[in-house]
């Protein structure tokens, strides 16, 4: 009975301190000339300007185009000054992994271009992350990733080079060794074949990275849509409030009806929040954010929605500059000024960096799920534990009654011989 008991105490002390929240702060900056510098680091990245050979809208992953994509990235960092990244997995901020391509259906590589802004301290760090992949189905026949003139293409506008194109302007502008923290730019490849880009990095995280992690704040599908919204977890955060108001974007809830282009989420429904790298990286306790563009207000409907009642442009011959910007004016560049500013402002917060106001205590909806899971499971536990001990103690005193009642003193059981029942049966 005691050690029951005792077995009981320590697994509620056990699953009660596995649910202790740990806690860190989040900072940020605000840079200049957002909107110009954006605008031409997109039409540098897509080749906008090159007629005769597009090689790098074809930026399917394990792709030539996709290489030449990742060689571009890393040399505007270096330009810019950030610094390479060098650890096990990663070598002059390249980090170099094999995949299963799902498009090309044979094992592949491809690469995540890590560098990193450096602050006045690197104790503590916020990555800024997105893919920098295309998909167009178009390319599937193609032999030579080279798109010429004449042919269709897409640049990947909303695919990829929108959310790249703001994170290079904000490694141009933000003023290095000036922030109480480091800023780590993280570009995924192979998003568009199972986030492999974004799996590996994942699975590269060292505890203490994760650990000196302020906020990891990745962004997608930003060029087309009329909002702009902020995803954090099924059911919110503590920092929920003070993201709208300094991100200035929607929140994006799960009562907003909508579903998301990948799998269901772990709770067993789909959001248009759970998709890109929020599928990996909400649920490992990270302080995420994902920022994403739409039209998600109104009606029910499947998959990613950038605006209603039109077609989207994503994966299509259509997600380019020119078709973006003739049929929705100003939006891909007010889209990509909005996000690059609001994610300035966030991380050059003076009053965040002086009082820490905002704690690392954002709730995903992963953890959530597996809290309850663990507490349920507790109680049951205890619950049969103490099912066990009544009709324990029942059984017994009832037998003894039973025995003094009837003046039993003792019990004896015979076991029968089967090979004797079986003797007797043949004979």
């Amino acid at each position: 009975m005691k050690k029951i008991i005792t077995f009981a105490v320590l697994f509620a002390f056990i699953m009660l301190f596995s649910f202790m929240p740990k806690t860190t702060i989040a900072y940020a900056d605000e840079p200049d000339t957002l909107r110009t510098t954006a605008n031409a680091y997109l039409q540098q990245f897509v080749d906008y300007n090159n007629t005769s050979a597009k090689v790098l809208v074809d930026r399917t992953a394990g792709t030539h185009g996709e290489k030449i994509a990742s060689a571009q990235i890393e040399s505007i960092l270096q330009t810019n000054g950030l610094e390479a990244k060098n650890n096990s997995s990663t070598t002059n901020g390249v980090q170099e992994f094999e995949f299963y391509n799902t498009i090309k259906s044979k094992k592949t590589t491809s690469q995540n271009i890590i560098y990193t802004l450096k602050g006045s301290s690197s104790d503590k760090k916020i990555i800024l992350s997105t893919n920098y992949d295309n998909y167009y189905t178009g390319y599937k026949s193609q032999s030579d990733q080279v798109i010429t003139e004449g042919e269709k293409y897409s640049e990947g506008v909303n695919a990829s080079g929108a959310s790249v194109a703001v994170l290079l302007a904000l490694s141009k502008t933000i003023a290095p060794n000036t922030l109480p923290f480091d800023i780590e730019f993280v570009f995924f490849g192979s998003r568009y074949s199972a986030n492999a880009g974004a799996n590996y990095y994942n699975q590269t995280l060292s505890n203490s990275d994760r650990e000196k992690t302020l906020f990891m704040i990745d962004i997608s599908r930003i060029a087309v849509g009329n909002y702009l919204y902020f995803y954090t977890s099924e059911v919110g955060s503590a920092q929920d409030g003070y993201l709208s108001n300094v991100l200035g974007f929607k929140q994006y809830k799960n009562s907003i009806h909508g579903s998301a282009e990948n799998a269901d989420n772990k709770l067993g429904y789909t959001t248009a929040g759970y998709s890109d790298s929020a599928e990996i990286f909400s649920g490992i306790g990270l302080n995420y954010v994902h920022i994403f563009a739409g039209d998600y207000e109104e009606g029910v409907f499947s998959g990613i929605r950038e605006l209603n009642g039109k077609s989207n442009v994503i994966n299509t011959e259509n997600d380019k500059i020119s078709y973006i910007t003739s049929n929705y004016t100003t939006m891909l560049s007010n889209n990509m000024y909005n996000v690059a500013l609001s994610i300035s402002n966030l991380v050059n917060d003076e009053q965040v960096v002086n009082e820490g106001s905002v704690k690392n205590q954002a709730v995903n909806y992963a953890m959530i799920n597996n809290k309850y899971i663990y507490w349920i499971a507790f109680f049951v536990v205890l619950a049969l534990i103490i099912v066990a001990i009544v009709v324990h103690y029942y059984i017994s005193k009832n037998t003894v009654k039973f025995a003094f009642d009837n003046k039993i003193t003792g019990v004896m059981i015979q076991v029968d011989d089967d090979s004797e029942e079986k003797k007797k049966d043949e004979e």
